[in-house]
């Protein structure tokens, strides 16, 4: 898990000037989405689609202006 927190963490590092959080924080985000959105031994499945994921993680949940 540390391998794939730092190789996530190191991604999103290239584009640090682009975030309105640390990489690290981005990294979590990233990976609460993915496997929280999964959990079968609680009864939920796939809830959310890879695109849904990038989106949320990319733009947030919030409404934007048009």
């Amino acid at each position: 898990q540390a391998e794939l927190n730092a190789r996530l963490t190191r991604l999103f590092e290239a584009h640090r000037g682009e975030l309105a959080v640390p990489p690290d924080v981005a990294a979590a985000a990233l990976r609460s989405l993915i496997f929280g959105a999964g959990r079968f031994e609680l009864g939920l499945g796939p809830s959310l689609t890879p695109t849904q994921i990038a989106d949320l993680v990319l733009n947030g949940v919030r409404k934007r202006e048009a």
